[in-house]
């Protein structure tokens, strides 16, 4: 496997991925990694981190600091350092769905695709197929972050609004019952 560029500048992302197949969201902590995370769950902030132009992405924890892997049997488990060789595969080709939705597959071994069961619990990579419900993901803000993006709009919408006062127009069938008397 080839290096990756170095000398562009990789894009990071704060977020939540939100599993179609269980509701919730992929949290990692320590070397565990499950779809169990509530709305904001401090261990569900992930940091998606682009390396490369043709979507190849990292995916690590915010709190635990921890990689998210596929063993060399396809298992998804977390490591503090990102290793990428036959044992460990880190880096994951993203790709949006038809239906907007986001399939990771490993770039070391791309018929293997990241996948959590209806409980959370992580799918071997290995025996699941692309389209299905387990591989796909949403991302969503963090709370906080959607929070203060939203009142970030409401002031820029405020501040360039300029300030118009509403006028009474008259409904046509009141000045229609007007005439009439």
């Amino acid at each position: 496997m080839g290096k990756f560029d170095q000398s562009s500048i990789p894009v990071v992302r704060v977020t939540q991925l939100y599993s179609v197949a269980s509701g919730k969201h992929v949290r990692i902590y320590g070397k565990h990694v499950d779809a169990r995370g509530e709305d904001g769950d401090v261990y569900a902030r992930l940091i998606i981190q682009g390396i490369h132009f043709q979507s190849k992405v990292t995916i690590r924890g915010n709190e635990s600091d921890v990689y998210l892997c596929l063993n060399h049997k396809g298992k998804v488990i977390g490591r503090r350092k990102r290793r990428d060789d036959e044992t460990y595969s880190c880096v994951f080709q993203e790709s949006i769905l038809e239906n907007d939705r986001t399939e990771y597959r490993s770039v070391l071994h791309p018929e293997w695709i990241l996948a959590f069961r209806k409980d959370g619990q992580a799918r071997n990579a290995r025996r699941v197929k692309s389209g299905h419900r387990t591989t796909q993901f949403m991302k969503r803000d963090v709370p906080e972050d959607a929070e203060k993006k939203k009142s970030e709009r409401i002031l820029n919408h405020q501040k360039f609004k300029p300030h118009v006062e509403r006028m009474k127009i008259p409904s046509y069938s009141s000045s229609l019952s007007d005439t009439k008397r």
